[in-house]
């Protein structure tokens, strides 16, 4: 009788660990999109000192997803041709599954080796380890965020419906909460399993596991940036107010620490509680638990980049300068590597030492320490341009010389915008195509402007790819760049039926950074015109 209750007993306990452990967050390198549950985006493991190219891996477009890394080395990232990659350790695709959306977001992988992610076509996928298509749940529209598998193996995941989704492991809806704007942001999940998410309402939300409202806080400006949460319940997040915000465990404001730009970087944790976090003022910030700076980086560009920590302190992430950086615990620079793109897509350090990461190179990087001190090709151990924090009001020729601005610029680069198909419907989505043959030698902002009767558009080039009035950069305080270049504005974006039925004129504007003319109209803007570098332009009718 004894020994039977033992076995019962005995059963008991291992039906209660299999409940606990399936459809948990497996046990890998980097499981998900910055690494853990809360988001700290630091790992047990150190990347490497030098940098060289291990493998890279061409995809049919940019690569905005993050790569996660399951604990047999597989690597499992999205790209914006639609599709989900799974590749080995040596870059040989195991699978592709593709989607009807690009996948921004980025993959998460249980216990059990499935793969759950979001995709455009407003749906999450659960796909099985050989890349079979387990169930979808359709939201009602485009998915940037990144699943978070919870405790209980439940799916959470945010949607531009302005919903927050809680999926069992079998694809059924447990409870949404309406978050008053669109989520880009990822949730992060608490240690008693609360679920901590922005909102393009500009609220930051905690939410108990069953999908009431524990508490919000409101920011100065939108919320696409995921928070972090620290040892002692602190979250932190970004905001496009340009404030790092760090709330107590009740959601009342310690401190905000302010940027120069607007802040879609998450935040990472280090081991000494210090919290850094890059900004669209091409910095990379580190801060301490009090909210002071420690030190400051500046890249070659924007950082939607999300950084990495390694075991040692290092900092690794990527900006639209299209570098890879490589930051030591002091804030100094152990490495870079030019990518032939944008880097948003956050790293991922794995146990062998590897630093995965993707670009709008079309690109997924795989870095590894080179054999040799001294790292040979593309890396550098010092950036081959060097970044100013503020431009300066009289441009500096190659040759290091001062030289007052002209009316007509020298050696300006010679672009080619094209729009695609050959006929364009409001409503619909298209394709815009700039290349470039020259070197821009100068920090610069770029501009991709539509004209209309109704007055100038701008298009966005980061992740939410939309359409709005008005002049505005796509992209700020570029610190040059090498041709030759080649961007894609993919056909993630649809034109605004207020253009059906007319002839729109496209620009494709590179200035002096933060030196843009005041106009009135697009048309005033010319080659010629003072401070622009490069400029050209398409007329196209857009159908109704």
């Amino acid at each position: 009788m004894r020994a039977k209750l033992i076995m019962a007993m005995s059963a008991v306990v291992m039906i209660s660990v299999i409940s606990l452990t399936f459809g948990q967050l497996m046990n890998s390198p980097w499981p998900m999109f910055r690494c853990n549950l809360k988001h700290t985006g630091l790992s047990i493991y150190s990347g490497p000192p030098t940098a060289s190219i291990a493998w890279s891996y061409q995809t049919g477009e940019d690569v905005y997803s993050s790569p996660v890394i399951s604990s047999d080395g597989r690597v499992y990232v999205g790209s914006l041709d639609n599709n989900v990659y799974a590749l080995d350790p040596t870059d040989s695709l195991i699978w592709s599954y593709v989607t009807a959306g690009d996948v921004n977001s980025s993959p998460a992988i249980s216990y059990d080796g499935r793969i759950y992610v979001g995709s455009y076509d407003y749906r999450v996928y659960a796909l099985n380890s050989t890349g079979s298509l387990t169930w979808s749940y359709l939201t009602g529209s485009y998915i940037y965020s990144s699943p978070a598998i919870g405790p209980d193996g439940r799916v959470f995941v945010g949607s531009l419906d302005s919903n927050v989704y809680a999926l069992n492991s079998t694809g059924s809806l447990t409870w949404s909460y309406w978050a008053g704007g669109t989520v880009y942001s990822s949730p992060a999940i608490g240690t008693g399993g609360g679920v901590h998410v922005g909102s393009n309402a500009k609220n930051m939300y905690a939410l108990t596991s069953t999908g009431s409202l524990t508490w919000s806080y409101m920011a100065g400006g939108v919320i696409y940036s995921s928070p972090a949460i620290g040892p002692d319940g602190r979250i932190y997040v970004g905001s496009w107010d340009y404030n790092v915000h760090a709330l107590n465990s009740t959601g009342s404001l310690t401190w905000s620490y302010l940027t120069g730009a607007q802040i879609e970087s998450s935040p990472a944790i280090g081991s000494d509680g210090r919290v850094f976090v890059g900004s669209e003022d091409a910095y990379v910030y580190a801060l301490n638990s009090t909210g002071s700076l420690t030190w400051s980086y500046v890249t070659g560009g924007a950082v939607y980049s999300s950084p990495a920590i390694g075991s040692d302190g290092s900092v690794y992430v990527g900006s639209d300068g299209y570098k890879v950086y490589a930051i030591d615990s002091t804030g100094l620079l152990t490495w870079s590597y030019q990518t032939g793109s944008f880097v948003k897509s956050s790293p991922a350090i794995g146990s062998d030492g590897r630093i995965y990461v993707g670009s709008y190179s079309n690109r997924i990087y795989a870095f590894q320490s080179e054999p040799s001190a001294t790292p040979t090709g593309t890396p550098t151990t010092t950036p081959t341009i060097t970044p100013t924090q503020t431009p300066t009001d009289t441009p500096v020729s190659p040759t290091g010389t001062p030289s007052a601005p002209t009316s007509t610029p020298t050696a300006t680069p010679t672009p080619v915008l094209s729009a695609e198909p050959s006929e364009l419907w409001a409503g619909a989505s298209f394709t815009l195509l700039l290349q470039l043959h020259e070197d821009i030698t100068d920090a610069f902002d770029f501009y991709l402007l539509a004209d209309t009767q109704f007055g100038p558009y701008t298009f966005y080039l980061d992740r939410r790819r939309s359409v709005k009035p008005g002049i505005a950069p796509a992209f700020r305080n570029i610190q040059g760049f090498q041709a030759p270049f080649q961007l894609k504005f993919t056909p993630s974006v649809i034109l605004p039926m207020i253009m059906g039925g007319k002839q729109v004129t496209f620009y494709a504007v590179a200035v002096n950074a933060g030196r843009m003319p005041p106009v009135s109209g697009l048309s005033q803007l010319t080659a010629t015109t003072r401070y622009v570098i490069l400029l050209d332009k398409q007329v196209r009718t857009v159908n109704r």
